[in-house]
């Protein structure tokens, strides 16, 4: 893949590197190949790179090194990235539930897209969806793979509430709240799983460049699996993908 990278500041402490303004997998395989080298091996005076569809901001401490300084090994990383970089990801197998009360857009979505409720979830439990990046909240996953006949649009007005562990849709994308908070996606179920722990070593359960597979599960169901999570017994089915 020929990539054309555009270099931008972004203040006086960050650098954005926009390898494609469109979402693909090969752009994002390039990018984690760029990640995997700056975690080995980050230039002096750098603090951070956050990746995101097809761009990465490198952010970097001003007082030990400049945009231009640090826009050669920058330029060597995005140069030696490769597609065939990773052979293997994580699946991590996640449980939704599809009934009310867990599910309160599932009717708007049905009659958008004209289909029926098990066709839909059943369409909605068939890929695995690659984890693309993280955002807007700690742990938040946009997954890339999903069937564009379940596409809806957002809510015209964003709940100011949002249960942690909703899955939503939103255009033609899908995701889960690791938190509770505000959104505008539409929910057609919940996962009684946690994706995000503040308390613990590693915070966030899930990353970008591995993948997610829905199931789906009954209310009672939910119920247990629910209180295994927060008595600390429930174990997260995870598989190894080859990509």
């Amino acid at each position: 893949m020929t990539l054309s990278p555009v270099y931008s500041p972004i203040g006086d402490q960050g650098i954005r590197i926009l390898l494609d303004p469109s979402i693909s997998e090969k752009t994002h395989v390039l990018i984690q190949s760029f990640m995997k080298q700056f975690k080995e091996n980050p230039p002096g005076g750098t603090i951070e790179a956050v990746p995101s569809y097809g761009a990465i901001t490198v952010y970097y401490d001003s007082a030990l090194t400049t945009y231009d300084q640090l826009l050669p090994a920058l330029d060597a990383y995005v140069n030696k990235a490769e597609a065939g970089s990773f052979k293997q990801a994580h699946l991590y197998h996640i449980p939704v539930c599809y009934e009310e009360p867990y599910a309160p857009d599932m009717e708007k979505v049905i009659k958008h897209t004209g289909l029926n409720r098990k066709r839909l979830i059943s369409m909605h439990t068939k890929p695995d969806y690659r984890i693309f990046m993280m955002g807007f909240t700690p742990g938040f996953p946009y997954l890339g793979g999903m069937d564009e006949r379940l596409a809806v649009p957002r809510l015209d007005t964003p709940r100011s509430l949002v249960k942690a562990g909703s899955v939503g849709i939103a255009n033609q994308q899908t995701g889960i709240y690791s938190i509770t908070s505000p959104g505008g996606w539409n929910i057609i179920g919940r996962s009684p799983i946690s994706l995000f722990h503040k308390e613990a070593d590693t915070p966030i359960l899930l990353q970008a460049g591995d993948f997610l597979n829905f199931y789906e599960i009954s209310a009672a169901d939910y119920r247990t699996i629910k209180e295994q999570v927060k008595q600390n017994t429930y174990t997260i089915r995870v598989k190894t993908k080859r990509v």
